[in-house]
């Protein structure tokens, strides 16, 4: 996919960077916004249950966002008739 954010491309072995961000700002709403709404909401702590079943539940939302965006960066490579070559760059952003 393109790794260009304006005239700067991002190096493929630095993707995962990004990934590391979203965790760890993720990690940080949860802690400073979500739990102390859902303690002020509630009135207590989710329960361990409560929180492994969160997670299980983004975890089924991103691998479906997943799906949908594999689903679509293989019908840019079908339309541009590139299935077998390994070496072409699909057009759509990977940000």
């Amino acid at each position: 996919m393109d790794r260009a954010v304006g005239r700067f491309v991002i190096p493929a072995g630095s993707m995962i960077v990004g990934t590391l961000i979203a965790v760890v700002v993720s990690l940080g709403l949860l802690d400073r916004v979500l739990l102390p709404l859902w303690r002020r909401l509630v009135r207590h702590d989710p329960t361990p249950l409560q929180r492994i079943g969160a997670g299980h539940v983004i975890t089924i939302v991103s691998m479906a966002a997943s799906a949908v965006i594999e689903r679509r960066r293989l019908g840019t490579v079908h339309a541009h008739g590139k299935e077998g070559n390994p070496a072409w760059v699909s057009p759509l952003s990977a940000m």
